[in-house]
């Protein structure tokens, strides 16, 4: 079921290429050993991974913040 958001968000795009990539590098490794191209998968993988959940919080803090500053300005007002 879709979230209000939908499904084509960034943090899931990162997520299921992220996870995708460590899916594929692993099956590399499996069938061939490891190498430069599964060893740079893994990296990407990871990288992307950690991008999502970057993001994910870096929006969270700035979603924070304007909520903050809109209760500031509001109470700002309420006293004049």
């Amino acid at each position: 079921m879709a979230s209000a958001k939908g499904f084509f968000t960034r943090f899931n795009f990162f997520l299921w290429c992220g996870i995708g990539f460590l899916f594929v590098a692993l099956r590399h490794m499996l069938m061939s050993g490891y190498n430069h191209r599964a060893g740079f998968m893994v990296l990407l993988g990871l990288a992307l991974l950690a991008a999502a959940f970057t993001d994910r919080q870096k929006r969270k803090l700035q979603a924070w913040r304007q909520e903050q500053t809109r209760k500031s300005k509001e109470e700002k007002q309420g006293k004049n």
